[in-house]
């Protein structure tokens, strides 16, 4: 999974340039608490990702910036002395077995999931529906979405550390159906009208056998429940909070 990592500490910042230089991967570990400023390895959580930097971007306000790319679960086996910013000696997790009926039908639940969550955003790109649908692997799915979610760090990192593919599935099932149910309390209405704009979209794409007068009455439903959707957030306004990311 690629994943924008914006860095703002010192050691942070040196740590990345330093990997860049050396062409070496990096560690990423959330803080317990993000609110300590100066964070050692008593701050840190054990199990991390291993990242490769595919890009270093420093912005012209000097913010630094990376774009990295996650290539395995990791364990800290020990921090090393000697260095202007954290080292660790690391064991990379091998990633588990995801063949069986089971794991299969928790993809597609998954992605039925996460597809009905990002319909009921505001003007998300067909194109993440899209990478959605593309995935094969749910362990990856469910990492994405994890990632994505605007979820406290504590929830992610149970995310990061079940390693089992059905049981993490499982639980990212739940964090989600946790943020539709708020959302639902919110505002019922516009769930429905989230979830009737899919049910038509779906109609659209499944109609081509049919005459092309269904098709444009479809489609002009399918427009004028986008447009009762718009109305309805600009109405609501504060009270909705987005249900993946930010």
């Amino acid at each position: 999974m690629v994943l924008p990592v914006t860095i703002g500490r010192e050691l942070s910042v040196a740590a990345a340039q330093a990997a860049v230089k050396a062409d070496k991967p990096i560690g990423l570990l959330l803080q317990k608490d993000p609110k300590v400023e100066k964070p050692g390895p008593a701050d840190l959580n054990g199990v991390g990702t291993v990242a490769q930097i595919l890009r270093y971007i420093t912005t012209p306000d000097g913010a630094n910036h990376i774009v990295s790319q996650g290539e395995a679960r990791c364990r800290v086996v020990e921090f090393l002395d000697g260095y202007p910013y954290l080292v660790a000696r690391v064991e990379r997790i091998a990633a588990p077995d995801e063949a069986g009926n089971e794991t299969e039908a928790r993809l597609v639940q998954l992605k039925e999931r996460a597809v009905q969550a990002l319909e009921l955003l505001p003007e998300t790109p067909q194109e993440m529906v899209q990478a959605v649908q593309s995935y094969t692997s749910a362990g990856q799915l469910a990492d994405m979405v994890a990632g994505f979610m605007d979820v406290k760090p504590a929830e992610k990192q149970a995310v990061l550390e079940t390693l089992a593919v059905e049981p993490r599935v499982d639980r990212v099932l739940g964090m989600l159906a946790h943020r539709l149910g708020e959302w639902a309390e919110d505002d019922p209405h516009l769930v429905e009208l989230g979830l009737e704009r899919r049910r038509d979209r779906d109609r659209v794409e499944d109609c081509v056998h049919r005459d092309a007068g269904e098709r444009r009455a479809l489609v002009q439903r399918d427009a004028q429940l986008l447009v009762g959707l718009e109305e309805l957030r600009i109405d609501v306004g504060e009270r909705l909070r987005p249900v993946l990311g930010r």
